[in-house]
């Protein structure tokens, strides 16, 4: 549901009910990385096929080579599934051995503030519905709260088992 900031004016009427018109829209935000992207890609696919609705994948960069996850995307991007590549985070301030696990969750961490102006913008052009994030990416679970929208948390696993037809297929009223 949008946020009704302008009173009860006739023009916000007409905006929430221009928004409720539009099918339902979901941001998913992938850890870095082509493991994490490819099933929730899938997990896109599903949800434009089966369910009408759209997405969008904001990718936070971590300044690994974006390449392989560009192609990748590129290849589903349709009208109802684009992406946007968030700006670059730095790591100048910590050790050169520091765990991978450390640096992907600092990774989310520090794209917190360029994940929210994303999410704002969807928020306002679209009928977002729900923020999906998978194992690191709970601390922007305080974005979905912000926006007043459903926050998932998807593990790779069940998204493996329900691509393949092992789980139980996705309720469409999930994301009405």
């Amino acid at each position: 549901m949008a946020l009704n900031t302008q009173g009860h004016s006739g023009g916000s009427r007409h905006h929430h009910h221009h928004k409720l018109l539009k099918p339902p829209h979901v941001a998913i935000v992938p850890t870095p990385g082509i493991g994490h992207l490819t099933p929730l890609i899938e997990l896109a696919k599903r949800l434009v096929v089966h369910h009408n609705i759209s997405v969008t994948f904001i990718i936070p960069n971590d300044g690994s080579l974006l390449t392989p996850q560009k192609k990748v995307l590129e290849a589903v991007s349709s009208l109802s599934i684009s992406y946007v590549f968030l700006p670059m985070v730095t790591f100048d301030d910590l050790p050169d051995d520091i765990r991978m696990e450390t640096k992907i969750g600092l990774t989310m961490t520090r794209s917190l503030s360029a994940l929210r102006d994303s999410v704002r913008v969807l928020n306002e052009s679209t009928r977002l519905v729900s923020l999906i994030v998978d194992v690191f990416g709970v601390d922007a679970f305080d974005v979905a709260v912000e926006f007043q929208i459903l926050r998932m948390h998807m593990m790779v696993v069940l998204l493996l088992n329900t691509v393949r037809g092992t789980s139980s297929s996705l309720s469409s009223d999930l994301f009405m």
